[in-house]
C-alpha cells in the first residue's frame, strides 16, 4: 500500500538573504500591473517619514497609490519627492536622471541613487521643502514658457530639472533645513526673485555654449549639463 507524505505547507527562509521578503513580493507582482514606483512601498522608511511629513508639516504624503490620492497644496507623492530630493543633490547627475531616466530614481530601493535620496537622514522638514521649491519654479517656468516661443521656450520646457538643482546650489541650506526658518516668506519673495533671476542667464549660457543642440536632448546629456553648470555658477558668482 502506498503511503502517502504529508508536505508542509511553509517553506523556510532560513539562511535567506535580508531582502528576501521584498524580492519575494516584487516577484509575485510581475503578472500584475504594478509599476516599479509602486516598489517604494516596501520600503520601512516611507512609513516614517508619511507619519513625519503628516505631524510635523501638515501634509499628506503618499508613498503608494490609493483612490484617496489627491493632488494639493499640502499633499505629496513619494513619486514627486524622489524627483525634488534628486534635483537638491550637491551633484547635477541626479537631476539629469531625474529628466532623462525618472525610473532609474526608485529601481532598486536597496541601493543608489534610492538610497542617497531615501533614507534614515532624510527629514521631513527638508523634503517638504524642496518640494515646495521645486513647485514655486515649475510655476514660475510654465509661465514663461507660455509666452517664449523657439529654443527659449525649450529650454524652460525641458530645463526644468536642471533649473531646480541650480536653484538649489544658490539656496541658504537653512533655508531648506532648519524647521524655525520663515519659510513662507522665503518661498514668497526672496525665492521668486533668485529664479527670476537665474533663468535668464541660463537661456543666455545654452545659447552660447550649445547653439546647435537639441534643447530635449541637451538636458538629458550628462557631460553637457556638467559643463553648462560650471558656466552658469561662474557668471553668477
Amino acid at each position: 500500500m502506498a503511503i502517502k507524505m504529508r508536505t508542509s505547507p511553509f517553506i523556510s527562509l532560513k539562511d535567506c538573504p535580508a531582502d528576501i521578503s521584498i524580492r519575494i513580493t516584487k516577484a509575485t507582482n510581475t503578472q500584475n500591473r504594478v509599476e516599479k514606483v509602486d516598489f517604494i512601498s516596501l520600503d520601512p522608511e516611507q512609513e516614517r517619514i508619511r507619519g513625519e511629513m503628516e505631524i510635523e508639516c501638515g501634509v499628506k504624503y503618499y508613498y503608494q497609490r490609493t483612490s484617496e490620492m489627491v493632488s494639493s497644496e499640502v499633499t505629496c507623492t513619494a513619486e514627486e519627492a524622489a524627483i525634488a530630493l534628486a534635483c537638491s543633490d550637491s551633484e547635477i547627475d541626479l537631476a539629469v536622471i531625474a529628466k532623462r531616466e525618472t525610473g532609474k530614481l526608485w529601481d532598486d530601493t536597496q541601493k543608489e541613487p534610492y538610497t542617497k535620496i531615501f533614507n534614515t537622514e532624510l527629514k521631513a522638514t527638508r523634503l517638504w521643502r524642496v518640494v515646495q521649491i521645486s513647485r514655486v519654479l515649475q510655476r514660475i517656468l510654465e509661465g514663461k514658457a507660455s509666452s517664449a516661443s523657439g529654443r527659449e521656450r525649450g529650454i524652460c520646457i525641458h530645463g526644468n530639472r536642471f533649473m531646480t538643482h541650480l536653484i538649489f546650489r544658490l539656496i541658504n541650506p537653512q533655508v531648506i533645513n532648519d524647521p524655525a526658518y520663515d519659510f513662507a516668506n522665503y518661498s514668497q519673495n526672496a525665492l521668486p526673485a533668485v529664479i527670476e533671476k537665474i533663468i535668464p542667464i541660463i537661456v543666455r549660457e545654452v545659447e552660447r555654449m550649445f547653439p546647435n543642440s537639441l534643447v530635449h536632448q541637451l538636458f538629458r546629456t550628462f557631460t553637457k549639463c556638467r559643463e553648462l553648470k560650471i558656466e552658469v555658477l561662474q557668471s553668477l558668482a
